[in-house]
């Protein structure tokens, strides 16, 4: 299967930005530790990409930082309720629903 760059709008750099990169069935972010958000305890994807990831059959969610990985169902996305702290809507995870890999 192929690689697809998934980009989304960023309000707060007024332009498109890549959000992540789904390969087959999973979506792969990588995050900067500043895009914690420690409101939440985890991290945020755009409603824009989650409709699209949906719509593409995604099925898991690999979020990277430069000293953790974390893989979740996409399902728990779906689920989690929009919020909008700036940078339009997006969809929180926290951490403790997700599983820590190496």
């Amino acid at each position: 299967m192929s690689k697809t760059v998934i980009k989304t709008y960023d309000p707060k750099k007024d332009k498109m930005v890549k959000a992540g990169i789904l390969d087959g069935d999973t979506f792969y972010k990588n995050v900067n530790s500043k895009h914690f958000m420690r409101k939440e305890a985890g991290y945020g994807i755009s409603h824009g990409v989650i409709v699209e990831l949906e719509l593409a059959g995604c099925e898991h969610v690999v979020i990277k930082s430069k000293t953790k990985t974390y893989s979740s169902l996409f399902l728990a996305w779906l689920h989690a309720p929009l919020k909008n702290y700036g940078s339009g809507l997006q969809k929180f995870v926290p951490v403790r629903l997700m599983r820590e890999v190496e």
